[in-house]
């Protein structure tokens, strides 16, 4: 009875000792599974070393249909090969496509090239409708060119309008010459009503000069009520002048007589 109590017990002893070794194999596999480079191939069991390469080899093909630079293509099959070879071409399709510097125009099948140069061109439209320095007006249609021309010729016409100085007044047709003009005087005009430096009096019509003088006189009469630098006392009318000296006693009563 005693001999198989201490068997027992040197059986749970030597279970007890196995269970440590076990984990670190576990881990070991684990990582040799997600390719780390703590994994010790040496520790490895035969089916587990089958595993662990299967794992690697799969690891392997995803690079490749990613198209990443640590893909063997060594180690991939001809299904595999196959596979990364479809995904780099439609990969290369939409680089071309989108006019990347990566693009291997080579690579390219007849149908791609065809999507390749409408996307070229579609973006080459687009530049020359906005105007930018970038657009090639030899790859354009007939159709296309005539309407980059009708858009410059608008881009302009908003230009002169708001009297930006990329407008080109030579440029404009006959008929868009009269809302340009109409445009530049009513900016006069609201120069003058403003007092500002831009104003000159000289555009005004007599109706306009006689709306300019009496804003004019109101922007005085304003100023001279709070006491502003800028007032005109000799341009105040007599009430004017009244109502200023009246609002000077308010503003220093202890000044009043």
């Amino acid at each position: 009875m005693p001999a198989c109590l201490l068997l027992l017990f040197f059986s749970a002893v030597a279970a007890l000792a196995q269970q440590p070794d076990q984990k670190v194999q576990a881990a070991n596999l684990d990582n040799c599974l997600k390719g780390l480079s703590d994994c010790d191939i040496s520790a490895l069991s035969s089916a587990n070393l089958a595993v662990v390469s299967e794992a690697s080899k799969k690891r392997n093909y995803e690079r490749c249909l990613k198209l990443e630079s640590l893909c063997d293509p060594t180690r991939l099959s001809t299904a595999e090969a196959t596979a990364v070879r479809t995904a780099y071409l439609a990969k290369n399709r939409e680089h071309c496509i989108d006019g990347s510097f990566s693009c291997d125009p080579i690579s390219l099948t007849q149908a791609d090239r065809r999507l390749v140069e409408a996307a070229a061109g579609k973006r080459n439209l687009e530049k020359c409708m906005v105007g930018t320095a970038t657009c090639d007006p030899l790859l354009l249609t007939k159709e296309e060119a005539t309407a980059v021309r009708d858009a410059a010729y608008r881009r302009n016409l908003q230009n002169c309008l708001q009297a930006l100085s990329a407008c080109n007044p030579a440029l404009l047709n006959q008929a868009d010459v009269a809302p340009v003009r109409a445009a530049f005087h009513q900016r006069i005009l609201q120069a003058c009503m403003s007092g500002v430096s831009t104003c000159d009096p000289l555009q005004l019509t007599p109706a306009e000069a006689t709306q300019v003088a009496a804003a004019r006189q109101k922007r005085n009469l304003e100023r001279c009520m709070a006491g502003f630098q800028g007032c005109d006392p000799y341009a105040l009318t007599a009430p004017e002048a009244a109502s200023v000296a009246a609002a000077y006693r308010a503003r220093h009563p202890k000044r009043s007589p």
